[in-house]
């Protein structure tokens, strides 16, 4: 009878813990075991933007901060990215130095955990605001449309005057090209 009671209450303590959620479980989150980038590389014009996402296993939901080039959030100079997932990089109005930045997400659980995208800048083209019609540094746009049109490249300028019986005119021609 002695070892029925005590039976009896080895099982009914082991019920308990069960129940309250010992048998190793802490009660903390879980932990963190990966976290993925995609995409892990891209390409992108200055003032134009790329999506970022970010798949995290384990862990409490996939709350991360971004960061580009180790700036929370970026900044004017590498370009900005928002606090989403997925995220959106938008690049500067002027191409970085070096042209590729890192965009990295780090979990906010687990710092440990984290993945980079490498984002390349490149310029093909002049931002315009289509709104106020000024370019992203201000000096050009619709009531300058030179500065725009040729912030960013190397001009060759020729000015060239002659004299056809009494007029004198000038011939000006202008070449456009991409810095070396």
């Amino acid at each position: 009878m002695r070892r029925d009671i005590l039976f009896t209450f080895v099982a009914m303590a082991s019920m308990a813990l069960m129940l309250a959620g010992g048998c190793g479980d802490d009660g903390g989150p879980r932990p963190v075991t990966s976290l993925e980038i995609s995409p892990d590389a891209a390409t992108v014009e200055i003032c134009e933007a790329v999506s970022i996402g970010v798949t995290i296993t384990g862990g409490e939901g996939e709350a991360v901060d971004w960061y580009v080039n180790d700036v929370l959030g970026g900044d004017a100079t590498v370009g900005a990215v928002s606090q989403a997932n997925p995220s959106v990089y938008t690049a500067p109005d002027s191409v970085p130095t070096p042209a590729r930045v890192a965009v990295r997400a780090v979990s906010r659980q687990d710092n440990s955990k984290m993945d980079t995208c490498l984002v390349t800048v490149k310029f093909t083209r002049v931002c315009v605001n289509a709104s106020t019609g000024d370019d992203d540094t201000g000096s050009g746009g619709l009531t300058n449309p030179l500065k725009s049109i040729t912030r960013g490249l190397v001009m060759k300028l020729t000015v060239r005057s002659f004299q056809s019986r009494s007029r004198i005119a000038s011939h000006l021609s202008v070449k456009a090209g991409k810095p070396r």
